[in-house]
Formats: C-alpha cells, structure tokens, sequence
C-alpha cells in the first residue's frame, strides 16, 4: 500500500516513524506485473477527439491509485499511445516536462509563441520541455509507441488546453 495524501505535501525522503526499512521500501515499490493501462485517465480528450485515446501507467503519482508510489517532488508514469494517436497540444505552466521514449516514434511539438519547434524521438530519446511552452505528443509510427513522462512536480495544476483549430 503507498503512502497517503497527507504524506505527499513534504518530500517522502524520511523513513516514517515506526516503518521498518522493507516496509518503507515496498511503500516506494511499483512492480511492471502490478501496473495496469488506465484508459479513462484520457477518455474525456479521447471522447472529444478520438486521436486522443491513450492510456497512463503510473508509477510516481499523487491520488489514491493501489501500488503507485507518492511523489516526493515530481510524477513519474508511462503513456502508451497506438500508432497515430497523442495528446492535444497543451502546456504545464508549474512543471517542466521530460518526455523518454521507450518503443516507438514519438514526435514532440513545441510552441512559443509564433515559434515552432518539433522532433521525432525512438527508443532511448530524450527531451525536456520548460513549464509555460505548449506540447504536444504524437505517435508518427506505425507500432505502439511507450514513453516514460516526468512531471516536475508532485501534483501538478491541470494542463491548459490549447484551443483547437480542427
């Protein structure tokens, strides 16, 4: 079972009182065979847009999720996306946001202003995107694509949602 809520609001760094060191650690344990693909994290950007279906593996978040480790100071989950499908284009205004792909070929949009910034990232890329700029995640290729996302904060505001212009 992870820690609470109210544990999330100071960095879990700390041993808990009276949690010997294999309970503390299997409190920060998420085991591959307990995660679960949460297709309704999405479902209402998916229901506005199919394109949009994806689903969220957590490892690293705040909320109530069985076996999910709370976060000390950023989120960690993982975003299966089928071949054409991602997110919205939106931007995180408190956190920075690294996308890692891990199968697949993601391509990340980025938007300042009327700057365009755009890469297509495989297996074992990287890139970080600063809070305040608007992204967009897209599955170029033609297999599942998995990336690992970490949020730069605990609990992190709702994204913004660019207006679209479908």
């Amino acid at each position: 079972m992870g820690l609470t809520m109210t544990e999330v609001s100071e960095p879990n760094w700390q041993r808990p009182n009276g949690l010997s060191l294999a309970q503390w650690m299997n409190n920060r344990l998420a085991l591959r065979a307990t995660r679960h693909q949460d297709w309704e994290t999405f479902a209402g950007q998916a229901e506005k847009q199919p394109k949009h279906a994806r689903a969220q593996i957590r490892y690293i978040t705040p909320g109530n999720h069985p076996g999910s480790v709370a976060p000390g100071s950023f989120m960690l989950v993982n975003i299966l996306m089928p071949p054409g499908h991602g997110s919205p284009s939106h931007r995180h205004d408190d956190a920075e946001e690294v996308f890692f792909v891990l199968r697949g070929n993601v391509k990340i949009v980025v938007r300042s202003g009327d700057e365009h910034y755009e890469q297509v990232l495989g297996p074992g890329d990287l890139l970080s995107v600063p809070p305040g700029l608007y992204r967009q995640e897209i599955n170029v290729g033609q297999e599942e694509a998995v990336m690992c996302v970490v949020l730069g904060t605990a609990q992190p505001l709702p994204p913004i949602m660019e207006i679209s212009k479908e």
